[in-house]
């Protein structure tokens, strides 16, 4: 579901309550990760070593929504196939070995519970095609993922190749500060517990998040990093 117009988020808080308990720190999780997936670069750079004819998918550090509710990522592909998905989104029921091993089988956007972006040029959720208003990945490409996890709304894009927000559908006027040109995953995305993800089919497959910054895309204006730090 697409929104086609929008206004400043007015949901924002007017300052963050930082804790003793928050951190920061973020990367992919060896226990959330496909058996044939192998993580370096300190957890960052996810490898698919194995073609087995199944997908094998890696998630990672959380968002702290009780922060921040509005966040942004990256990742890069270092070695490029046309069956990868670069970028996405999950729930913890994703990346949770048990009981289901989606991990070890499913890609981001096979069922309702994640959401990912094909290099191909279309994103998939419920195992059904969303969009194919992307452009098509290159190897080296930088992709960009903007959430709003109060209202479930997410855009993303390819940042190497000057692509707009959520690709060709609305054109320019797409924008997470304004929130216009919007996938709309309310009751799905909006205020649970979500995780950062790629899934990888072929050996040699890799992709290296950036969670932190420096950024290589124009951050959204009121957006910070994954964990809610403010833009470096």
């Amino acid at each position: 579901m697409f929104l086609s117009t929008g206004s400043r988020a007015s949901h924002l808080p007017t300052k963050a309550i930082y804790r003793k308990t928050d951190t920061f720190a973020c990367a992919l999780d060896p226990i959330r990760t496909g058996s044939n997936i192998i993580l370096s670069n300190n957890n960052l750079t996810a490898t698919c070593i194995a073609s087995l004819g199944v997908w094998q998918s890696a998630t990672g550090t959380p968002s702290n929504y009780a922060l921040w509710p509005l966040v942004y990522y990256e990742t890069q592909i270092n070695n490029f196939t046309p069956d990868m998905f670069p970028i996405g989104v999950c729930q913890s029921i994703f990346g949770a070995v048990a009981p289901y091993n989606y991990v070890n089988s499913y890609y981001l956007g096979q069922d309702a519970s994640a959401w990912g972006l094909y290099t191909n040029g279309t994103w998939y959720f419920g195992a059904s095609i969303s969009s194919t208003f992307h452009v098509t990945g290159h190897n080296g490409d930088v992709y960009a993922l903007a959430l709003d996890q109060t209202n479930g709304f997410l855009w993303a894009r390819n940042v190497t190749q000057n692509e707009q927000w959520n690709g060709t559908y609305f054109g320019p006027t797409a924008d997470p500060y304004t929130q216009v040109g919007s996938v709309n995953y309310q009751g799905y995305f909006n205020q649970r517990t979500l995780h950062p993800g790629c899934s990888l089919f072929t050996a040699g497959n890799s992709v290296t998040f950036n969670f932190d910054g420096p950024f290589v895309g124009k951050v959204p204006r009121n957006y910070r990093t994954w964990r809610g730090r403010p833009i470096p």
